[in-house]
């Protein structure tokens, strides 16, 4: 008999759903991330900027990505970042975080968006203050 949590149900043959995981994560409208520019589609690995893919992104900086869109807006603190992508496999590094980090911005300014710090705060995801609108290019 499938067992159930909140609604959502989980037959013997499917990967069980960590009890951790906030009930935020599993609503279908929380699968897919799209502002109308940015596209993430959590479940599937894959990211759009104005309809244009990108292909060459870690699996970690997916899904540093995926956790900073899930944040819509709001910022996102390091540790909540690095349970997300490293769990409990690994203890916080903060020289490997900022690198993470730092390759994904690089990879993201070419698309007109910036993963902001914000001082004892978190971080957070933004369209960077030099994206032209009109032209596409950063």
């Amino acid at each position: 008999m499938p067992q159930t949590l909140e609604g959502h149900h989980i037959d013997a043959g499917e990967e069980r759903i960590p009890e951790d995981l906030s009930l935020n994560a599993l609503d279908a409208d929380s699968a897919v991330y799209d502002d109308g520019y940015l596209r993430v589609e959590h479940d599937r690995f894959y990211v759009s900027c104005g309809g244009q893919p990108l292909w060459r992104l870690s699996r970690r900086e997916f899904l540093i990505l995926s956790r900073l869109a899930r944040g819509a807006g709001r910022p996102v603190t390091k540790e909540e970042i690095w349970a997300c992508v490293w769990g409990d496999a690994a203890v916080f590094n903060s020289g490997n975080f900022r690198v993470h980090i730092a390759n994904l911005r690089r990879k993201l300014a070419p698309f007109g968006l910036d993963i902001v710090a914000m001082v004892h705060v978190g971080y957070r995801l933004e369209k960077s203050v030099e994206w032209k609108e009109g032209d596409g290019r950063a």
